[in-house]
């Protein structure tokens, strides 16, 4: 039996060691990865490969279209044209600072004349390039020729390796890890979901409530929206659609089925493995089948459950290092990644850079009452965020998983890691400085949410007082065990789910919702 696991982020890949761990009794079971995301390189270095490009796209108008400089090179290598990009590219290496000073000043001016004052010159040049490019889009080649390039890549590093049984870690609408599940069912290959994200159509209609192609109210918002209205979610007062038109259609010639597209993981799987109670609970709200959802626990439960079974010396081992007065209380900080390059409208500070001053600042005081350690979002760089500490506290080089059972209370935002710290029975305080506002932990009890610096400071000042540190500790562990199973388990439970399910699989593929649910009319954001 071989298990192909399939990695879309840098942060995914302790899930192989995971399922390597849970599967390494078994001499029958082999375990191999196939990593997308850009940190392993994954499909850019495919992209970089002209020739497998081309491979991939047999039809000469999508190349025509894509490269011609590539072609006129391989057919026609004394083309005027290809010794003008080879002077080209003599001459940017040159002049290369010259060329950077004149491309800033160059956007300076665009965004000069971009302005209300010069509209009256520029009006009538963006609709005519709005109207270009939006007729060049509205064919979708781009789409079409990346998708197709996508599928090649995926067919090649995926399915060559002969899976038995696929593990993904997201099954989303969007992206390669739909392309990978239709391509898995096409083939009758079984897969599993091991969830690393929380399902929330929120979460998406944010991203993008602000997007011109995800607008549901153009001609051709409004066509999908008659021909296959799952695709269209009213948000914030907007008719959204959860990818632009031209990809609904390229999806629909595919014959790549989006049962909900509004909702994570929403598909075919075969089976996903939830960490808790509230996790069923919340599947459940956004319409999986029940037969489709089995609580084993989170990946990381077996790690939590070591390092809180040797507490006592890895807390010692920790004040040690990092010089911690043990008198105090220990606040780990889960420090949120910079978000800035969405729509910044209902954000509380206008930059990323104002934001961590205002975080650190609130922290720096309160390392007076306790001690802090601050552990680093996988996707942030650790020197981005370390001159804002100033030798008050730490930045640990720790992973998140390792430490936070070592604490008395959590800071985070909007983090799934939230749900680690409830398990353990750790109070938490949700600092919502993006204001997404998601929801996601709003039944826990001992969880504390605020989306301002000032209720911020506020509330982790109360916390740290005579007796309230105490009284939400004790109410954050009698409701524990409905966010999560830490009993050293989990690795038992994730075997046999993963046997059983390759077993069990008869072919046949079946939808985790029923066809006609209406998400619009049964979930409340």
């Amino acid at each position: 039996m071989k298990i192909v696991i399939f990695i879309n982020a840098a942060h995914q890949h302790k899930y192989v060691d995971i399922v390597r761990a849970a599967t390494s009794d078994i001499s029958q079971i082999k375990v191999e990865y196939v990593d997308v995301s850009a940190s392993g390189a994954g499909i850019s270095m495919f992209i970089a490969n002209k020739r497998s490009m081309f491979i991939a796209n047999k039809r000469w108008t999508s190349k025509l279209l894509f490269a011609p400089i590539y072609l006129l090179r391989l057919f026609i290598p004394n083309h005027v044209l290809v010794k003008f990009t080879a002077y080209y590219h003599v001459f940017r290496r040159k002049y290369r600072p010259l060329i950077l000073k004149l491309r800033l000043k160059y956007t300076a001016t665009l965004r000069r004349l971009r302005s209300n004052s010069y509209r009256f010159i520029t009006g009538p040049y963006r609709r005519f390039t709005s109207s270009a490019s939006y007729l060049w889009f509205s064919f979708g080649v781009r789409k079409y020729i990346s998708e197709r390039v996508s599928l090649h890549y995926i067919n090649s590093q995926v399915f060559s390796k002969d899976p038995d049984l696929l593990v993904f870690l997201e099954d989303n609408a969007e992206g390669l890890t739909g392309l990978a599940s239709y391509q898995a069912r096409k083939r009758n290959i079984p897969y599993v979901i091991l969830p690393d994200y929380i399902p929330n159509p929120a979460e998406p209609a944010q991203h993008y409530s602000n997007t011109l192609y995800h607008l549901a109210d153009t001609i051709s918002g409004r066509l999908v929206k008659y021909v296959a209205p799952r695709w269209v979610f009213k948000f914030d007062g907007k008719n959204l659609l959860r990818l632009p038109p031209q990809v609904v259609f390229n999806q629909w010639l595919r014959g790549q089925t989006s049962i909900q597209p509004w909702i994570l993981n929403a598909g075919f799987a075969e089976i996903i493995l939830l960490e808790s109670k509230r996790s069923l609970r919340h599947y459940e709200k956004l319409g999986f089948l029940p037969q489709k959802l089995k609580i084993i626990g989170g990946a990381v439960e077996d790690t939590l459950y070591q390092v809180r079974q040797d507490y006592s010396s890895k807390r010692e081992d920790l004040e040690k290092k990092y010089n911690l007065d043990p008198k105090k209380p220990l606040i780990i900080c889960g420090f949120p990644p910079d978000q800035y390059s969405a729509s910044t409208d209902n954000f509380e500070f206008p930059t990323y850079k104002e934001m961590c001053n205002n975080w650190f600042g609130i922290l720096r005081k309160v390392s007076q009452k306790a001690n802090v350690i601050v552990v680093r979002h996988p996707r942030l760089d650790a020197e981005i965020i370390r001159p804002f500490a100033r030798g008050k506290f730490e930045i640990a080089d720790e992973n998140l998983e390792t430490i936070l059972p070592l604490a008395d209370l959590y800071v985070a935002s909007i983090s799934t890691t939230i749900r680690w710290a409830l398990a353990l029975g750790i109070p938490v305080i949700n600092y919502d400085s993006y204001r997404y506002d998601y929801g996601d932990f709003n039944s826990a009890k001992g969880i504390r949410e605020v989306d301002d610096i000032a209720n911020f400071e506020a509330i982790i000042n109360n916390t740290l007082g005579s007796t309230e540190l105490t009284r939400l500790k004790g109410i954050a562990r009698d409701d524990c065990e409905n966010w999560g199973n830490i009993d050293g388990n989990f690795s038992v439970r994730l075997r046999e789910m993963l046997i059983a399910t390759e077993a069990s699989f008869n072919g046949n593929t079946t939808p985790t919702h029923q066809l006609d649910y209406d998400l619009q009319k049964n979930y409340e954001i």
